[in-house]
């Protein structure tokens, strides 16, 4: 990839869509390579609703209504803490 040896860790630090899109603009920054003709703040806001739909098919909750067989999903947010575990705790500083 051509990652200078300062740099070694960036590229595996980096998770989602989003993410791998500004690792690229910013390897692009470093070595100074330049697209004008392509917006990549439209690409990330693609990216962005893409991951949106996808995690409501992949996490929503399916339901079949009875005698007409429309089908409903519910989107879930939030996250979810596997039993037998301690959830992440968030501190509120105000």
């Amino acid at each position: 990839m051509g990652i200078a040896s300062l740099h070694p860790s960036y590229a595996l630090s980096v998770t989602g869509p989003s993410g791998r899109l500004d690792m690229i603009c910013d390897l692009m920054k470093m070595h100074d390579i330049k697209l004008p003709q392509f917006n990549f703040g439209g690409l990330k806001t693609i990216l962005s609703e893409c991951k949106t739909y996808r995690d409501s098919v992949a996490h929503g909750v399916w339901l079949r209504e009875p005698g007409t067989n429309v089908i409903h999903l519910r989107r879930i947010h939030g996250s979810w803490t596997p039993p037998g575990t301690m959830a992440k705790r968030t501190t509120d500083s105000s």
